[in-house]
């Protein structure tokens, strides 16, 4: 029985322990199980501190990079101070020697002023003097002289085309050509290309100290139109000679005589378009041009020759239009007329005259210019009584008719051209005499 009792105490002391050992398994286990999670917490901790490390380190580049940017800005502002400062000195020595070149050239100088505001004169007293009364010659002959005259008075008067110059009679006689080479020259020679012709001497103009005159055939006017809107938007005063006004181009047919593109001209805001009759118009023409100074500035030329037969002052063309030949007696009616066709109503005028009527012929190198005077002046001219009126051109009668009213006629072009000899083409287009005469005895 005591070995017994041992045992069963020793049983008790196993089971004893068993339990101690159990209990303790569920501590370590409980302890563990919080030590994962307390690993777990520190694992995440150094993960967002590794995080934020990585922000720190970005944001210490970022100000490093902004502190070199910085370094870097302020050594270019002491770089522009400093070349401010030199240009400033250079600015100073410069105006201290333009002073005294002004001092001492100051003819030079006067020109040079001249030159960057765009004050260009043309005197044209000694060259009325070449074109006497019953002077012939075509217009864009004609105005090839004024421009050795234009350049001769205004050295930085430049000259040039988009097309043959011995056509369009625009070259400065004895300049070179003005290239890269030769600063010096005169002569722009544009290509054939009007619509960077014009686009280059808007460009001139607006850099200023340069006065730019470039001609082409009136017909090709469509390749410029934009380039000329943009020199109207920008107020540049260039000058376009613009040669072959009319069907009486003659051989080259339709493809080189304009129809439409006058009128498309006139209708250009703010674009001056003097089309002369003779000589005595084609000075004030070109006096007008060289002296205007905020809108383009278009010349239409003939080909073929006018005769010198009205005595227009520069205030006439500047008018726009005026009385080229009186009536005789009291107004019948008026015959209104540009260009070449002034001479062909005066001619009828005075056929008419024969038959007993008393005709008065305008001429009217210039629509803009007319319709900017006073009402009495244009009274003067076209008086609002005399109804009896007949346009006379040989382009299309589009903005004409605003001044032979409802009871006028229009005598002009409204179709393609022919080619033929110019004189065979104007008489097959009824711009003679005799037609004339009949269109206006059908009033």
């Amino acid at each position: 029985m005591e070995e017994f009792s041992i045992l069963e105490r020793k049983v008790k002391d196993l089971l004893n322990r068993y339990e101690s050992i159990l209990a303790e398994h569920r501590a370590l286990t409980e302890n563990i199980s919080f030590l994962n999670k307390v690993k777990l917490e520190l694992e995440a901790k150094i993960n967002s501190f590794k995080e934020e490390k990585t922000i720190l380190e970005t944001d210490k580049r970022n100000i490093i990079d902004n502190l070199n940017n910085l370094k870097e800005e302020r050594d270019n502002l002491f770089k522009q101070l400093e070349a401010a400062r030199i240009e400033k000195d250079n600015f100073k020595k410069f105006k201290q020697e333009f002073e005294e070149y002004a001092e001492k050239y100051p003819e030079e100088y006067k020109e040079y002023k001249n030159a960057i505001e765009g004050n260009y004169h043309l005197d044209i007293t000694e060259l009325q003097k070449e074109f006497k009364p019953g002077y012939t010659e075509a217009t864009r002959n004609i105005s090839h002289r004024i421009i050795q005259e234009v350049a001769a008075q205004n050295p930085t008067f430049l000259s040039g085309t988009a097309d043959l110059s011995s056509s369009t009679k625009t070259s400065i006689q004895g300049e070179g050509r003005f290239s890269c080479e030769n600063y010096t020259g005169r002569n722009v020679y544009f290509g054939i290309r009007e619509f960077a012709m014009v686009s280059i001497m808007n460009g001139m103009t607006l850099h200023k100290g340069v006065k730019i005159s470039a001609g082409g055939f009136l017909v090709f006017s469509d390749y410029f139109k934009a380039a000329l809107r943009m020199g109207s938007l920008q107020e540049c005063p260039i000058i376009l000679p613009l040669s072959h006004d009319s069907i009486a181009v003659g051989e080259d047919g339709p493809t080189h005589q304009p129809v439409e593109q006058l009128a498309m001209l006139r209708s250009s805001i703010d674009v001056e378009v003097l089309r002369p009759a003779d000589a005595n118009e084609m000075l004030a023409s070109w006096k007008i041009a060289v002296e205007t100074k905020n809108m383009p500035v278009a010349l239409i030329l003939t080909r073929q020759p006018v005769e010198n037969l009205t005595n227009s002052t520069y205030e006439d063309v500047l008018h726009g239009a005026y009385i080229a030949r009186k009536e005789s007696g009291d107004l019948e009616g008026i015959i209104i007329a540009s260009g070449s066709e002034v001479g062909l109503a005066i001619h009828a005028q005075e056929e008419l005259e024969k038959q007993g009527h008393s005709v008065r012929v305008v001429s009217m190198p210039s629509m803009n210019l007319f319709d900017a005077q006073t009402d009495e002046y244009k009274e003067s001219v076209l008086p609002n009584s005399c109804r009896k009126r007949l346009s006379v051109e040989m382009l299309s009668d589009f903005g004409w008719h605003k001044y032979v009213g409802l009871d006028g006629k229009t005598m002009c072009v409204d179709t393609f051209g022919a080619s033929a000899p110019a004189s065979r083409v104007i008489k097959e287009y009824g711009f003679t005499v005799e037609n004339v005469v009949k269109e206006y005895n059908s009033l």
